[in-house]
């Protein structure tokens, strides 16, 4: 899967908050796509 640039909104958080950007993309997009129950919207 091709990685795709940072939003410019993530760019604007990152210098405050970048433990919260690194736990939503962890725990968002990582742990919650993997569960089986989970639809993975990217899949066509």
């Amino acid at each position: 899967m091709p990685v795709t640039p940072p939003s410019p909104a993530r760019e604007q958080v990152w210098p405050i908050a970048p433990k919260l950007i690194e736990l939503a993309e962890k725990v968002v997009y990582g742990d919650v796509w993997e569960r089986p129950g989970c639809r993975n919207v990217t899949a066509a």
